[in-house]
């Protein structure tokens, strides 16, 4: 696992032990930032890296100029190992439950979720996340999922678009 762009362009990351954690592939990561920067661009924006593991994703976003970086997810040691090397003043660890998150006063420009993909918890993710107050009708919501998981389907969202990389699917949503 490596920083794709950005100030910390190709510094490596800790990857996990096991395979309780899965970190976003580079392919993966790098097709996401590289369609963020061709509809809004990341620096200057606040973004969220819900289910973080590694802190992969948030610490990319940082890298790349992003104003304030959470991550979240209910265990954060790897992401704390990783981030601790980057001194970014803008990154911001969170120790919870995605699915039960603390209550924001500010709504992220991009949330990005990566459960596990066993969990198939994006819908509730995204659910939970607006009703806490992280999002807003301009949040742009970027869900990864297995290429398989089928609960979204019956979800009411207003899909931007979706992009495939072998065995994951990213879908851009509007909720």
């Amino acid at each position: 696992m490596r920083i794709i762009s950005g100030k910390h362009r190709g510094r490596i990351l800790k990857s996990p032990v096991g395979n309780r954690i899965r970190p976003t592939a580079d392919r993966t990561k790098e097709g996401v930032f590289s369609s963020l920067d061709a509809r809004i661009g990341v620096n200057g924006c606040k973004f969220l890296d819900a289910f973080c593991g590694s802190g992969s994703v948030g610490i990319e976003a940082s890298s790349r100029g992003a104003e304030i970086v959470y991550m979240m997810d209910i265990d954060t040691k790897l992401a704390r190992d990783n981030a601790s090397s980057y001194k970014d003043d803008n990154l911001h660890i969170m120790n919870c439950d995605v699915l039960n998150p603390p209550s924001s006063s500010s709504a992220m420009d991009i949330i990005y979720i990566d459960p596990p993909y066993a969990m198939e918890a994006g819908p509730k993710a995204i659910t939970a996340l607006i009703a806490a107050g992280w999002s807003d009708e301009d949040t742009l919501f970027i869900l990864e999922t297995d290429r398989d998981d089928k609960s979204l389907i019956e979800e009411d969202y207003s899909y931007c678009n979706m992009k495939r990389y072998g065995k994951t699917t990213v879908y851009y949503i509007k909720a």
